[in-house]
């Protein structure tokens, strides 16, 4: 399995999930341990999946230091002891919408902020799950494809953050250098 993982420039997304899944969280958890182990010993970065175990799993990433990204983090509560551990967030595209996520849209550091690259099954969920006044918002258009969708929430988190668009861009385009150690010119 290492050198599987040793191709890969990154690791995830693993994580735990006690909303949409019911394998048993001791047997998650043992499992994404050892996926932290092996992210760790190769040096890769590693997305997280969260769902209903952000506590846990900030617990546990503290013990493998490493990059992480939180993959579209909707928790109402705000992740402060993922940013004591330098993570990055992705900002799905239900920002338009969701309290939480919009909420972690305008609190997050800015050097710590992605969007949301989920593909078109995420984009036409986080639409569907819209409160039902809301479905005529212009987000419509931007169910329809997911390069539409990602510049709807780059709008979207611009807005919140009352900043231009294209300042916004370019940090988004800054923080994925980082986030996963590619140089500018790649």
């Amino acid at each position: 399995m290492l050198s599987y993982f040793s191709e890969c420039p990154v690791i995830g997304e693993i994580g735990m999930d006690s909303v949409w899944c019911n394998v048993p969280l001791a047997v998650q958890e043992k499992v994404f341990t050892e996926q932290l182990a092996v992210a760790a010993q190769l040096d890769k970065p590693v997305i997280l999946h969260t769902k209903g175990q952000e506590q846990r799993i900030a617990s546990l990433i503290a013990g493998y230091p490493n990059t992480y990204l939180v993959h579209w983090y909707s928790d109402p509560v705000f992740p402060k002891s993922f940013l004591e551990l330098d993570c990055y967030f992705s900002i799905g595209p239900d920002v338009w919408w969701n309290p939480a996520v919009r909420n972690l849209a305008a609190a997050l550091p800015a050097d710590r902020i992605l969007i949301e690259t989920d593909g078109m099954g995420a984009v036409k969920w986080a639409y569907e799950e819209a409160p039902e006044n809301l479905r005529t918002h212009p987000a419509k258009a931007a169910s329809l494809s997911v390069p539409a969708s990602l510049s709807f929430t780059l709008q979207q988190i611009a807005e919140i953050r009352q900043a231009l668009p294209e300042a916004v861009g370019e940090q988004l385009r800054q923080n994925f250098l980082n986030c996963f150690r590619l140089s500018p010119n790649r």
